[in-house]
């Protein structure tokens, strides 16, 4: 089994950005500690980003690591994540395997349960979430979670802010703003669906009343 580590630092610089793949239990010891361990899964190089904000959130989709198993390769692969995450990141890591077939986006209700559900437990409004789906089996699998992310690729995100700030300024608790944002998603689904709007950013504007 081989997993990726990224060093543990409790202030953003860039050695947070530092990542590494390794493919056998030996390579373990030319990592620096402390550092967190995650299982790689393939996910043909697509990362979802949950951006929330108040009783919003917004999707938007990234580059990500491209297939790999442990047959591919024998030495460990060191890289920045910015390299490999960012919008217009171009690398040799993110290439989409075109034996995949094209992977449709998340399902939107999946999508505004796991926004919801960690708006209230985590009493926030300002947060990220990361999210991937395993290339073989669907599953959908959380992998980071960020206090207060970029919001890079978020539209009018500064509308769903001042909403956000008005609704604290009168009083609106998380638990009320989530449950405003769970009726406005009823009446999404109670209306026709239209199709998602796919630009160059990725899936954009999903959940909320500000995809409307």
């Amino acid at each position: 089994m081989w997993k990726g580590c990224a060093a543990v630092v409790v202030l953003v610089c860039n050695l947070c950005l530092q990542m590494a793949i390794v493919f056998n239990e030996a390579a373990f010891e030319t990592m620096k500690y402390p550092c967190v361990a995650q299982q790689f899964i393939s996910h043909n190089a697509v990362l979802y980003k949950i951006f929330v904000v108040g009783k919003a959130h917004f999707l938007v989709q990234r580059p990500s690591i491209k297939n790999l198993t442990a047959l591919d390769e024998k030495t460990t692969i060191f890289f920045d994540s910015h390299d490999v995450s960012k919008p217009s990141a171009s690398s040799h890591l993110n290439e989409i395997d075109q034996r995949v077939s094209t992977q449709s986006p998340p399902d939107h209700r999946v999508i505004a349960a796991v926004a919801r559900q960690f708006r209230t437990k985590m009493n926030l409004l300002l947060f990220g979430i990361d999210l991937i789906i395993e290339t073989a089996t669907r599953k959908h699998y959380i992998i980071d979670i960020n206090s207060f992310p970029g919001y890079e690729g978020v539209p009018n995100f500064l509308d769903a802010l001042g909403d956000t700030l008005v609704d604290r300024l009168n009083g609106c608790s998380v638990a009320e703003q989530t449950s405003l944002s769970a009726s406005a998603q009823l009446q999404k689904l109670q209306r026709p669906s239209r199709p998602a709007n796919v630009g160059s950013a990725g899936l954009t504007g999903v959940g909320g009343e500000s995809s409307d």
